[in-house]
């Protein structure tokens, strides 16, 4: 599998001459790194390959994004920046001028056209590689401390992609899920295996840093709805009464996302109950990226968040998608691209 994925994903011939294997990699989506992380995880070479059959077809949507080079192949600095997280950049990303939403406002637009839109602009690829260039793994790093460093831009990544998936509706509405902001969260559970898979420093770093762009590609795309950890924090983290109220929250939760219909939905539970394990303890102010160097919030009430935020997400995922194991009535994702204050109106 590892030479496989570097054949024909990560090298320069496969990115080359418009080949752009790796934008393809993250295009569709997001749908061929979670097939061929899938693959990885449970070991079935044919699943890896229908992934990679998939990374072959989809249309290269981000390679204007991805690399300002021939190669096709992502940028990475040498010389990373130990102060900027993925909350402090998706800040940047926030304030950017060059980064606003598309306009005017429309969301039946076919999500191709959109990207298209998007990513005809190099000022807009140009800004994206510059902020994220300075996130990225110290590649001078080994051993352990390498592993460390690894696994410090996952956990980031996760929690960005909670955060963008259960935390960017708004107080006192009606719980709104973005279904392709969604595919931010259930790809990542595809990079802890992938990254052990890799042994290439490089490679490691190729994959962050496009999730990484990917997710805020997307995060524009859909209006550049801002995350709000309060809102996430107000979720409840036991089960509603109609839904069996045990102990255990993920017993309910779980069990629901088996008998559901939507294939998402188990993604999205099977991930943020991986990540709850994982970070599930994480103290109030612990999480990275929470906090800059002076202490001040990278966004409004990240403070407050701690690593109840999976299970109070996956609470609301079953909440907005619907209690069927429980007799409740189907919900739906939202596609209202609801960074717009008139998705709302």
């Amino acid at each position: 599998m590892q030479k496989t994925i570097e054949e024909y994903v990560l090298s320069p011939a496969a990115n080359e001459n418009g080949a752009a294997m790796l934008s393809r990699f993250f295009s569709g989506a997001i749908h061929p790194i979670i097939h061929v992380g899938f693959g990885v995880e449970v070991g079935q070479d044919s699943v890896v390959a229908q992934g990679l059959a998939l990374c072959a077809v989809v249309d290269s949507d981000f390679v204007s994004i991805f690399s300002g080079q021939p190669s096709g192949l992502t940028d990475i600095s040498a010389e990373p920046d130990n102060d900027a997280s993925l909350l402090s950049i998706l800040s940047e990303v926030y304030d950017s001028p060059t980064l606003a939403p598309l306009v005017p406002y429309n969301p039946s637009d076919f999500v191709g056209a959109a990207f298209n839109k998007l990513t005809e602009s190099p000022a807009r690829g140009a800004e994206l590689r510059r902020l994220y260039s300075k996130w990225t793994l110290n590649t001078a790093l080994t051993g352990s401390a390498f592993d460390a460093e690894c696994a410090k831009k996952v956990d980031e990544c996760f929690w960005q992609a909670t955060l963008l998936t259960a935390a960017t509706g708004r107080p006192g509405r009606e719980n709104r899920i973005d279904f392709f902001l969604m595919h931010a969260l259930t790809s990542a559970v595809a990079l802890p295996k992938l990254l052990a898979a890799l042994p290439n420093k490089m490679h490691k770093a190729q994959l962050l840093q496009g999730h990484a762009l990917t997710s805020a590609l997307w995060t524009i795309a859909r209006g550049r709805p801002r995350i709000n950890p309060a809102l996430l924090m107000s979720y409840p983290d036991v089960v509603p009464g109609h839904a069996g109220g045990e102990v255990n929250p993920w017993l309910p939760v779980t069990l629901n996302a088996f008998e559901h219909p939507d294939s998402h939905v188990i993604k999205t539970i099977r991930t943020l109950y991986y990540v709850a394990q994982r970070l599930g303890q994480t103290a109030a102010g612990a999480v990275p990226g929470a906090v800059d160097r002076a202490g001040k919030e990278t966004h409004e009430g990240m403070s407050r968040l701690d690593g109840s935020a999976f299970v109070r997400a996956a609470i609301m995922t079953s909440e907005t998608l619907g209690w069927l194991a429980f007799g409740g009535e189907p919900g739906k994702w939202d596609r209202s691209c609801l960074g717009w204050d008139v998705a709302w109106a």
